[in-house]
């Protein structure tokens, strides 16, 4: 009879040393799952560029897809790319003028502050506005895909430097004529043919790094991420995307500046796009007042062009025929867009990669994982050109957030009931 009372007390403790185990385990686990997640998702190196007297942007990437948004002044800024993604692009218009802004950033659901995270935007410009100065082109993955989402930064000694996101068909363009100096106190003219760095970091990390010129940016040859080799000294350019549109008959009329219904926060901002080579191109912009104009195509079939004057604030319509001079074939590209006023009491957030009017400052420090495009005779080097890094924020420690009770309760009344059986059965 006693054999028979020691083998369910034994069975007894063994469960019970069972359910604590397991219990304790089971309400760890949502803890070490969540910390994995809040790290991939934190903020890698924010850039602050485009200030000017009333704007500035913010752009970082995140080590995986996150949701992430800005708080400026107790006021939350949402990313224009809707969804998740690696990187993470706020422009921020129509600020006051020489007024401190401080931001917090939420990604996936975490906010994180920095000492650092605060920028200070310009006076009132002492000159008049520059004349459109325009560089865009094209960015492409390796297997010649568009880098929707790279960001590129573009760096002139003495200024601040510029910034704009590659939209879904892989343009870009930054417009010099919204460059501000370093006072941040004027708009800022480059000389002719001035050195300047264009940098393109791309969401996988890796960096993309050209030694240019100014006098070339219209355009600036295809960017391959990762692969191009030219400079500015370059006669021909190497490890451009071949032209697929090398006859006059394939190169198709097209605006790519500015998109369908888009918004634009600048009021004189620059058109351009392709047309057949050896077309009569023209433009009309339409509103209150109207502007007309033929416009001159390069010997690649781009072409740009920029209004004489402002826009009013409202809805425009842009109208561009190209007719072909042997056929007499006439064919008609119609699009409407929107022009912010300039003075608007309200913050206009974006993240347009078309029609970029802002200017930067604080150049982000580069530490390109893949340099390329390196010129083949070393020009002088820009000590502040590289876009300057912000540091990191360093995450204040917080409590750990236990996991479900409900199995460790469970498990351990089972427990207390088979002890109190056993207990029973010795007794």
């Amino acid at each position: 009879m006693k054999k028979e009372k020691r083998i369910p007390t034994i069975l007894g403790l063994i469960i019970l040393l069972i359910s604590i185990v397991a219990g304790i385990y089971l309400t760890k686990s949502p803890v070490n799952m969540g910390s994995r997640a809040s790290g991939e998702c934190q903020p890698i190196d924010p850039q602050i560029s485009n200030i000017t007297n009333k704007s500035f942007a913010v752009s970082f990437l995140t080590t995986a897809d996150c949701v992430v948004n800005l708080n400026l002044n107790n006021q939350i800024v949402s990313d224009s790319q809707d969804g998740s993604s690696k990187a993470h692009y706020f422009q921020m218009d129509n600020l006051k003028e020489d007024t401190q802004y401080v931001f917090e950033i939420i990604s996936a659901g975490k906010t994180y502050r920095s000492s650092n995270y605060h920028i200070k935007t310009g006076k009132s410009p002492k000159s008049n506005f520059p004349t459109a100065n325009l560089a865009w082109g094209k960015v492409f993955t390796p297997d010649n895909k568009p880098a929707q989402n790279a960001i590129v930064f573009l760096s002139i000694d003495n200024s601040q430097s510029l910034s704009t996101r590659v939209n879904d068909r892989g343009y870009w363009n930054i417009s010099l004529a919204y460059s501000f100096n370093l006072s941040l106190d004027d708009w800022f003219v480059p000389p002719p043919d001035s050195y300047e760095q264009i940098i393109v970091f791309y969401q996988d990390g890796s960096t993309t790094v050209l030694n240019w010129n100014t006098s070339r940016n219209n355009p600036v040859p295809d960017i391959i991420i990762g692969q191009n080799e030219f400079s500015n000294t370059d006669t021909s350019v190497q490890g451009q995307i071949p032209n697929i549109e090398d006859s006059t008959s394939s190169i198709d009329l097209t605006i790519n500046n500015p998109s369908e219904g888009e918004t634009l926060t600048t009021q004189k901002p620059d058109f351009f796009g392709t047309a057949p080579i050896g077309s009569n191109v023209s433009i009309k912009v339409e509103s209150d007042e109207v502007f007309s104009d033929q416009i001159t195509l390069q010997s690649d079939g781009n072409w740009n062009w920029s209004p004489p004057q402002n826009l009013e604030p409202g809805e425009h319509t842009v109208t561009l025929t190209a007719t072909n001079p042997q056929t007499g074939l006439a064919e008609t590209i119609i699009r409407k867009f929107t022009v912010l006023a300039a003075d608007n009491d309200q913050p206009a957030f974006s993240a347009s990669s078309s029609a970029n009017h802002a200017t930067s400052t604080p150049k982000p420090t580069i530490k390109p994982t893949i340099t390329t495009a390196l010129p083949t005779s070393t020009p002088k080097p820009i000590s502040t050109l590289t876009p300057t890094q912000i540091s990191q924020p360093t995450p204040k420690p917080t409590m750990p957030v236990s996991g479900n009770p409900t199995p460790t309760i469970l498990l351990t009344v089972f427990g207390v009931m088979l002890t109190i059986f056993a207990l029973s059965i010795i007794k």
